[in-house]
């Protein structure tokens, strides 16, 4: 996948969770991975924002920043 959006908080398994396991099973594809949220969080999830590199955006969703990231992660885009 060129992007995979993820919420942070899910109720089965957290968006840390599934980032910690995708990055087990296929680490490059961890980097794919684009973190939604609407700011209402745990500590542990603010830190583990803190600290990893991914975007994240913001509910609701700003569809331009969307489309823009989107865009940027696209092989199409690359060619362009």
């Amino acid at each position: 996948f060129d992007i995979i959006f993820c919420d942070v908080m899910m109720p089965a398994m957290s968006g840390m969770e599934f980032f910690e396991r995708l990055k087990a099973w296929r680490p490059g594809a961890a980097e794919s991975v684009v973190f939604m949220t609407a700011g209402a969080f745990t500590p542990a999830a603010q830190q583990f924002l803190g600290e990893i590199a991914n975007p994240r955006v913001e509910k609701p969703f700003d569809f331009r920043r969307l489309r823009q990231l989107v865009e940027e992660r696209s092989p199409e885009s690359a060619r362009l």
